[in-house]
């Protein structure tokens, strides 16, 4: 049979018309399933506000938008899979959500009422709220990532693998846990919980932390494995201590204390390398127990404070303890305590002052250029100095420890080139290296760019 040329022309014009994406409405009480089977790898479904009972599987490339200022409610189950992209925004999701498409899922403006469990998945979360935990296994599949913007995480996030950014995010009750992550940034990062990371593998993967406030109320902090990178952020330890085993950590302007319990070592760091540069970590002055309990290849601080009580309780008050170094060294801070460092190998303290009845115990020292006077802080919040303090100008003469005017070093916590107040601000963003991946940009949502640079402070 002859087919018409003007046939022949319409057949080819429908498939071309068919080739871009449509748009399909669904109206309350349609059936949302009927609607996602009738469409076609990248269409957009806007569905009207309301409420959608019956399970749910997206199973192809598709966007989901709400019509409407009220809620849009899907109440049964939801799967998302297949492959391809699929974005969903101002949608509410009742029941348990799993994601076992190997795309990218992103979903903007979202409420999760139940667990939500991940595979594979890239996941791009925008002001989202998820009210009962979120699991995210990176570990499958090729170059999978985790981003997070201005996201509230109830009940614990937990990320197995891959690459992870989590930025203005917020996670409470169990926190943040970590397993065998290729790499983790945590940008202005809240944590009400515990923070729990453990790596395996023979490589250290990198996890940097910058202007985050970790609230670790009764809740643990174990660290196993990684090169940590914490910077300008706070740690708020109460009845259970920080430990560090076999990672290679940096810590740069961190406040890490305990305003209310004592008797237990504050920060422990067995294995690795442990460097501290303006870095406070103190405990009330009435109480006892370690403040920092190292056993590693490396210690060094330099421009800390180190505050373990004055040995007024019942178990006697420790700052620094050091075991089986190879190298170690101490020098323009301030270690404050009944017994300021105990250390079983040679551990040379420099333009510092040792504050308590035993400065020094066991082979600490020598001593070079030191004093013993009381430190006489402003306040025990930033733990500033008081204009007669026998800490200001007292540090290491070399101009390379010059404070950031100019002037002659101070020991302890606020001297040196890398205090910076500016640091603990959002008005006053600091801009340092990105480790993760390269981030996602989305239409109409205020999304920034880090720049690629060393660590900076004032920027």
């Amino acid at each position: 049979m002859k087919i018409q040329p003007h046939l022949t022309a319409l057949v080819v014009l429908l498939s071309l018309v068919r080739a871009f994406p449509a748009t399909n409405y669904v109206i309350l009480g349609d059936n949302v399933q009927t609607n996602i089977n009738a469409s076609a790898p990248g269409d957009t479904l806007v569905v009207q506000a309301g409420s959608y009972s019956g399970n749910l599987v997206f199973n192809r490339s598709l966007t989901v938008l709400r019509s409407g200022s009220n809620l849009l409610q899907f109440a049964g189950t939801v799967q998302m899979a297949g492959t391809g992209a699929q974005y969903f925004a101002d949608c509410q999701f009742s029941s348990a959500v799993t994601v076992l498409t190997t795309g990218q899922v992103s979903f903007a403006r979202c409420e999760f009422l139940s667990p939500v469990t991940s595979q594979a998945a890239n996941l791009l979360l925008s002001g989202v709220r998820c009210a009962s935990g979120f699991s995210a296994n990176l570990a499958v599949g090729s170059g999978t990532n985790l981003q997070a913007f201005d996201s509230r995480i109830e009940n614990g996030l937990s990320i197995s693998g891959g690459k992870s950014l989590l930025k203005r995010t917020m996670t409470t009750a169990l926190g943040l846990t970590l397993t065998n992550n290729a790499s983790v940034e945590l940008l202005r990062y809240t944590n009400g919980g515990q923070f729990i990371a453990v790596s395996s593998g023979g490589t250290r993967p990198s996890v940097v932390a910058a202007q985050c406030n970790f609230d670790l109320v009764n809740a643990p902090t174990k660290i196993s494995g990684y090169d940590l990178w914490l910077g300008y952020s706070k740690f708020n330890l109460v009845n259970q201590g920080m430990q560090l085993t076999n990672c290679n950590t940096v810590s740069v302007g961190n406040r890490i204390f305990d305003d209310y319990s004592a008797g237990f070592t504050m920060l422990i760091c067995h294995g690795g390398t442990f460097r501290a540069y303006n870095t406070a970590i103190t405990r009330p002055g009435d109480s006892g127990g370690v403040a920092v309990g190292v056993i590693s290849n490396r210690l060094e601080f330099r421009n800390c404070t180190v505050r373990g009580g004055n040995g007024n309780s019942a178990t006697p008050s420790v700052a620094v303890t050091v075991s089986a170094s190879q190298s170690a060294l101490i020098e323009n801070s301030i270690i404050e305590a009944k017994y300021g460092v105990v250390s079983d190998t040679l551990l040379p303290v420099s333009y510092c002052n040792i504050y308590g009845l035993n400065p020094l115990d066991g082979q600490a020292g020598p001593l070079i250029n030191c004093i013993n006077s009381p430190p006489q802080f402003q306040d025990t919040i930033l733990f500033k100095l008081s204009p007669g303090s026998p800490c200001l100008n007292a540090g290491a003469p070399d101009p390379i420890f010059n404070d950031r005017d100019g002037t002659r070093n101070d020991m302890g916590y606020t001297g040196g080139p890398l205090f910076n107040e500016a640091n603990y601000t959002n008005n006053n963003p600091m801009v340092f290296f990105q480790a993760a991946m390269p981030q996602t940009v989305l239409k109409g949502l205020q999304t920034n760019i880090l720049i690629n640079a060393a660590a900076s402070a004032g920027h």
